[in-house]
């Protein structure tokens, strides 16, 4: 029987001791003899003054912190865990041949290598549900189970004594409001997560202004389990400081300081649930902002916020005449929050190993199948697509991407060149949907916002069948003017469509004034709503109570969380 210890024991060798500490909170960890001779390598590396897991920091540092390690010396041991974690110990996330790609990179020589599995038994068992999906799916393709990872210790010197492996990254930033918020305290931007597809922005924030200046309020009422899971790793792994919305101490913040959210607009009483904390905010003078959230756009655009940021100038104008009478905001256009990226060759490759170099083409296939009534496509239509597309086209991966609130599409087991890149996957490999979507050929999708970001990430995209009310929003975005649509999805032709794609983005320009538009008005201190909202909100906030007292989150939440569960079983 497999011997796991608890992090209360004591322990003879310090490699057991550090693996249990970094596991602490999450799982007991197997214990394993490293005496024996066989783990010289780990042997070596505890004898080291500083015993590094390369797991524990971002990539843009790693390179650095081995420089470190090699100054003075010729040789050093470094250990890293391949695959994700549930540990809030752990930041980066790779496959192996991620790791000893980075180590090459780095400018760096690998003298030896051992590697030891150790199992792991979690505490909790949603932890076991998300393990069990991500074995599923099987994204590194590898057969392993995340409950039992492997930990490799890898002895490194220098190729050439006078490389530096100190890399620096050009990050996509703006230095005006950058710099600005530096000459305030921290943090002085506060972001709400209200729901789960809050995470996309939040992640284009962290790379326009750092991680340091950002404080991120948890409304995690409105999370399942997996979703709050993803969250809290990714607010870990960028060291952003947080705490729930039933916990924030109001004192934080102060007058001039910034608050912004990305879902609201829908007169809903799960919409509404943070308004009790704008309206405070914008008491203390914090300048707050609606962030634009998707292509469609409610009928009635409710705001608590004294701004709403669009992505264009007719989106602004389209807002400005579907805003709530009473309820409104000053709406400007500043462009997306969520940066545009550059593809990689070798990116996929990096995130779920070398076995997707193998395809000469990649397709995304996408879907919001959640939201009824809108397409002229089942998920049983869908699924029937990537079957017989996939067994069509031997040389194309196909990287099925269902909505967070969608769960109906389920992919097919024995398909090699198909991969399930749901919010759970991405979320414990730490990378973005646009990402992903840069490193494609090809989006094939139903009406979504993902058309759109196709579009300002200049890929080609076609959309399948939808009803013609659904895309009355479409007219606000000239990229979405040349659509491809697909009538008949059960005529699909992969070779056709990329021989005949109609689609062109060259001559699309995308200008971006979200951090100028952010910068100039944070100089002004927030104002309070006024008495005649105030008693607007009142109203609406009793009704929403009458009908939903928990402004609907268990409903919402259970459906979630037993659509997760249901698929894990199916998969």
């Amino acid at each position: 029987m497999t011997n796991f210890v608890e992090p209360s024991q004591n322990y003879k060798d310090c490699c057991t001791d550090f693996f249990v500490k970094m596991h602490q909170g999450v799982a007991s960890v197997q214990r394993v003899d490293f005496s024996n001779s066989k783990h010289g390598l780990f042997d070596l590396w505890c004898s080291q003054i500083e015993k590094v897991l390369l797991n524990q920091y971002c990539e843009a540092q790693i390179p650095s912190i081995i420089s470190t390690l090699l100054d003075g010396v010729e040789s050093c041991v470094v250990v890293f865990q391949v695959g994700p974690s549930f540990s809030f110990q752990f930041n980066t996330t790779a496959t192996e041949e991620g790791w000893l790609r980075l180590i090459n990179s780095a400018g760096l020589s690998i003298i030896a290598i051992e590697y030891i599995e150790i199992g792991l038994d979690y505490i909790d068992k949603q932890y076991d549900l998300i393990a069990s999906h991500w074995n599923n799916i099987d994204p590194y393709r590898d057969r392993k189970c995340i409950s039992k990872p492997k930990f490799f210790a890898v002895k490194l010197s220098h190729k050439n004594q006078e490389t530096s492996v100190i890399e620096h990254l050009n990050e996509d930033v703006n230095d005006g409001l950058t710099n600005f918020l530096l000459t305030k305290r921290k943090p002085s931007l506060f972001y709400i997560i209200h729901f789960f597809q809050d995470l996309a922005f939040l992640r284009g924030l962290a790379t326009r202004v750092g991680s340091d200046n950002l404080y991120v309020i948890v409304n995690d009422g409105n999370l399942a389990f997996h979703h709050l899971i993803v969250v809290k790793k990714f607010l870990n792994n960028h060291a952003i400081d947080n705490s729930y919305l039933r916990d924030f101490d109001m004192n934080k913040m102060k007058a001039g300081d910034m608050l912004l959210t990305s879902t609201l607009g829908p007169l809903s009483p799960m919409h509404l649930s943070c308004s009790r904390l704008i309206v405070k905010a914008r008491e203390l003078q914090v300048v707050t902002f609606t962030l634009q959230h998707g292509i469609t756009l409610p009928d009635v655009f409710t705001t608590v916020t004294e701004y709403t940021l669009a992505w264009s100038e007719m989106a602004a104008k389209e807002i400005m005449v579907r805003s709530h009478s009473v309820i409104r905001s000053k709406v400007f256009s500043a462009g997306n929050v969520r940066p545009n990226y550059k593809s990689s060759p070798d990116f996929l490759a990096r995130k779920f190993g070398n076995w997707v170099s193998r395809f000469e083409r990649r397709v995304m296939i996408a879907t919001n199948l959640h939201w009824t009534g809108a397409h002229g496509v089942s998920s049983s239509d869908v699924s029937t697509l990537i079957i017989k597309m996939s067994k069509k086209n031997q040389d194309t991966l196909f990287l099925i991407r269902p909505h967070p609130e969608d769960y109906s599409l389920r992919v097919t087991a024995g398909l090699e060149n198909v991969i399930l890149i749901d919010d759970v996957i991405t979320g414990l490999l730490d990378i973005s949907i646009d990402q992903v979507l840069v490193n494609c050929d090809l989006l094939l999708s139903t009406y979504s916002t993902l058309l759109y970001d196709a579009a300002r990430n200049k890929i080609p995209f076609a959309v399948f069948d939808y009803h013609a009310v659904v895309g009355e929003d479409s007219d606000l975005y000239p990229e979405l003017a040349r659509l491809l649509k697909i009538d008949n999805i059960s005529d699909v032709d992969l070779d056709y469509l990329f021989r005949n794609i109609c689609f062109s983005v060259d001559d699309l320009t995308y200008e971006d004034d979200f951090c100028r538009f952010l910068l100039a008005l944070s100089k002004y201190p927030g104002s309070p709503i006024t008495q005649e909202q105030r008693c607007e909100l009142d109203k609406i906030t009793d009704y929403c109570q009458a009908i939903a007292p928990d402004y609907g989150r268990n409903a919402y939440k259970k459906k979630l969380e037993s659509a997760f569960i249901y698929g894990v079983s199916k998969l």
